[in-house]
């Protein structure tokens, strides 16, 4: 059976402290480690198409801070939904716009076929 894989743009907070125990981990170094696990598992795909992501430049407060992951999934809505979770609960998201920042950079980052899945995952959390 052929599994297809989605790829969507992962957010992780500057220094998230689930995936990353070193507090004296710098931007930079969590940013070579991730294009270095990035690097490997393309060479496992080699027939996947490999992009970076950066925040939008308009991006403010906390979640400026925030790290672009690249991920391919099986299952995004779930992924996506995860992602949304630890970024609200670690950054402290706080009020309606924030919340709104946080699904405009979903939205900027990732492909319009990811676009449902963001939408779904934002909306079964709000529910």
């Amino acid at each position: 059976m052929l599994h297809q894989y989605i790829s969507h743009i992962y957010l992780y907070p500057y220094l998230h402290t689930h995936l990353f125990h070193d507090t004296h981990t710098t931007k930079r170094n969590l940013l070579q480690m991730v294009n270095h696990k990035t690097k490997k598992m393309l060479q496992r795909q080699r027939n996947r198409v490999s992009f970076s992501a950066n925040m939008p430049d308009d991006v403010r407060g906390a979640i400026a801070d925030s790290i672009c992951v690249v991920k391919y999934s099986m299952d995004p809505l779930t992924d996506i939904r995860e992602s949304i979770k630890e970024m609200v609960k670690i950054v402290g998201i706080k009020d309606w716009k924030e919340m709104e920042e946080l699904v405009y950079c979903y939205i900027v980052l990732n492909s319009k076929e990811v676009h449902s899945f963001i939408q779904e995952a934002f909306l079964s959390l709000c529910t």
